[in-house]
């Protein structure tokens, strides 16, 4: 049943997740790693791919309890008893290392490449060739994001793994795998655009970027960045990732670079011809993201702000938070700053229902209104751009709306610092 939910395509994603751990973890309590061995792994790897995905929770947490069920289930899964399951739990752990956020990156990057070699000691080309795809794609994957030596070499690394996988691969008959290398080789070739010479990395990069998403709540002690919502800052380092990625313009006069942005877009649009809607909604939506970045780049703006509206097909704000936040943010500053006033609204509107699904997920009144205040960017805007198109009624009934959530949350401040009061009075 916890597997079920898991794979389920119908009803809210999150909801399944948790409803899957739950299942899981209570039939953990039935069984032990002597008296059920296939059923105990078999749990454990299940709890492993649900808190993967999860998105409730903290991240962080939830990245290192995926690690430990894998490393679990590698108890009775050994490479000679059951390769196939101990080679499929390698890669899982390999995708885990890859985004863990706990521990030394350079480590946890390092490990995800170990633990997909070993995967490929078993998936191979000849024997698995799904799994060998699906394999060597995670590896290339991992060395388009490596820390670990020089970043054009791991660049040029990770397209060598990606057309290993095309030149193999047949799109009719694994049209999965193959777009996702298509996609994925685009992505690297824009990433060489944007590659420093060096080749070296900011191993700081990605702590600066959470303590400037931090200063956003103006926190007064560590122990208050400690206490923001993890949710929050993710929203918040997304719109700073987005804002500084997507008004990164390229030099007419670097033909490499312009060279690697007309293969990125080949790569995309062959992708999306074979990962439709209708077959896989996620990977086709995520292409048209990707191939909107390339267009902006090569200031083919409409075409870019068409491939983030289909985006938003597949990223409904009820499911999707996170990522209608950002791309309906995206869509809707974007087309605003064009004049594109019909679309900057339908960007925007998407947004706005993330961000208010999101402070639905947060309890602290104190951090809902701080969220709503980083974010009051996209109310203004959408207010304008209802007056610019005279639709006067919309615009107060924003306005109304942004005004109305500000004064909800400081009545329930106020009400929470009386009740604090009566309480010591009472005392």
């Amino acid at each position: 049943m916890a597997n079920a939910y898991l794979h389920r395509i119908s009803g809210n994603r999150t909801e399944n997740l948790e409803k899957a751990i739950s299942l899981a973890e209570k039939s953990l309590e039935g069984y032990s790693c002597e008296n059920m061995p296939e059923q105990w792994a078999s749990t454990n790897i299940t709890l492993a791919l649900a808190y993967a995905h999860r998105t409730l929770g903290s991240k962080s947490e939830n990245i290192e309890k995926a690690i430990f069920y894998n490393k679990n289930a590698l108890q009775i899964h050994t490479y000679n008893s059951s390769p196939i399951e101990w080679a499929r739990i390698q890669n899982n752990l390999a995708l885990a290392y890859h985004i863990r956020i706990d521990g030394d990156n350079k480590q946890s990057f390092e490990l995800s490449v170990e633990y997909c070699k070993k995967a490929l000691l078993v998936n191979t080309r000849e024997n698995h060739p799904i799994s060998w795809a699906k394999t060597t794609i995670n590896l290339a994957n991992i060395y388009r994001h490596r820390e670990e030596g020089n970043k054009l070499e791991n660049l040029d690394q990770a397209i060598g793994f990606y057309q290993d996988v095309l030149n193999f691969i047949d799109p009719e008959q694994m049209p999965e795998e193959w777009a996702k290398a298509q996609a994925n080789l685009g992505a690297t070739y824009t990433q060489k655009t944007k590659a420093d010479n060096s080749g070296e990395l900011n191993i700081e990069e990605r702590l600066d970027l959470y303590m400037e998403a931090a200063s956003f709540f103006n926190p007064k002690t560590f122990d208050d960045i400690l206490k923001i919502p993890d949710s929050f800052l993710e929203a918040v380092i997304n719109a700073i990732i987005i804002d500084d990625l997507w008004t990164d313009g390229i030099d007419d006069s670097d033909n490499t670079k312009i060279e690697n942005l007309e293969k990125a877009i080949q790569c995309y649009e062959k992708a999306v011809q074979v990962s439709t809607y209708a077959i896989f909604p996620e990977e086709w939506a995520k292409i048209y993201i990707s191939l909107g970045e390339v267009y902006n780049r090569k200031d083919k703006v409409h075409d870019a702000i068409k491939c983030l509206s289909l985006a938003l097909k597949f990223y409904n704000p009820i499911a999707f938070i996170q990522e209608s936040l950002k791309i309906g943010r995206l869509l809707g500053n974007l087309a605003f700053s064009h004049g594109l006033l019909i679309e900057s609204i339908q960007g925007y509107s998407f947004a706005i229902q993330a961000l208010e699904q999101l402070r639905i997920t947060v309890n602290s009144d104190l951090y809902r209104r701080k969220i709503l205040e980083i974010f009051s960017d996209i109310y203004k805007s959408i207010v304008q751009a209802y007056i610019n198109t005279g639709q006067i009624d919309k615009a107060f009934e924003y306005s109304e709306r942004s005004r109305s959530l500000s004064l909800v949350d400081l009545i329930a401040s106020n009400n929470i610092s009386h009740s604090n009061t009566f309480a010591k009075l009472r005392g």
